[in-house]
């Protein structure tokens, strides 16, 4: 009799176990669907229903809670987080949530915070899909905060890999071997974005002014020639006066003054 109610207690305490897995599991199908808000109020129950303090289960749903709010953009995501770090300390998601907070952090353009973060955060722990935004994100806040050399081992990561991030990264790290005299590696990332939507624009004004300052004023003349015909009103006579400088150095003298004129 002892032994059937022995069995009969786990058996008990199995379907209690099996229950919460389910319904944390859902809950998990729920966000992995981007669902977040139903997502949430079902790792809500979760959490609420389990009275162990150290289940597993419970843990998890308090990150995802955390998670949710941070995809729904809810005022109290960050809140979450860290009450999660103080609850877990040893818990191994603990790692993932510092990388959240620091994601979190770059969207609000609160850069000493996001660096803090992601400080923090062992690209180990991370997932091959995480590591690019990772790389960016956190090189771009570097750079804002002008700590340059550090900002610039980030993109060169992070321009290395086939993610949506390659291009930009690419962007800043030319920018920063740019500003570094490094004009020939700098030179050769503009000129593979002279094509990009978002950056075909901008870095024609780069790579005129590295022709220049690298005395190759024939390519000169006949890039910032082309790209003066469809330069901005505001950058035009910044590059007619390269190009005029272009003409004044290999002696042809009346198409620098006409050059110098615009």
């Amino acid at each position: 009799f002892l032994m059937l109610m022995f069995f009969h207690a786990k058996a008990q305490k199995t379907l209690v176990y099996a229950y919460e897995d389910a319904d944390f599991y859902e809950a998990l199908e729920l966000f992995n669907d981007e669902k977040f808000a139903v997502a949430q109020r079902k790792f809500k129950k979760v959490y609420d229903r389990i009275e162990a303090p150290h289940s597993e289960i419970k843990m998890n749903a308090e990150y995802y809670i955390a998670l949710c709010a941070l995809e729904l953009f809810n005022k109290d995501a960050e809140y979450l987080f860290v009450k999660f770090i103080d609850h877990h300390p040893q818990s191994p998601k603990v790692r993932k949530a510092r990388y959240q907070l620091g994601k979190y952090n770059y969207r609000k353009r609160r850069w000493s915070t996001t660096i803090k973060w992601f400080e923090q955060v062992d690209e180990n722990d991370l997932e091959a899909s995480e590591l690019s935004e990772f790389h960016f994100k956190y090189g771009y806040s570097l750079f804002k905060k002008k700590q340059k050399t550090e900002a610039k081992k980030r993109f060169y990561i992070a321009k290395d890999s086939e993610s949506d991030y390659k291009v930009p990264a690419l962007f800043y790290y030319a920018h920063l071997e740019y500003e570094d005299g490094l004009y020939e590696t700098a030179y050769k990332g503009f000129k593979s974005l002279e094509d990009d939507e978002v950056f075909g624009s901008i870095v024609p004004y780069y790579i005129t002014q590295i022709l220049y300052l690298q005395k190759r004023y024939e390519d000169l003349i006949i890039f910032g020639s082309l790209f003066l015909d469809s330069a901005s009103t505001k950058r035009a006579p910044e590059i007619a006066r390269l190009v005029g400088e272009g003409y004044y150095n290999v002696g042809d003298y009346i198409n620098s003054a006409i050059y110098f004129e615009k």
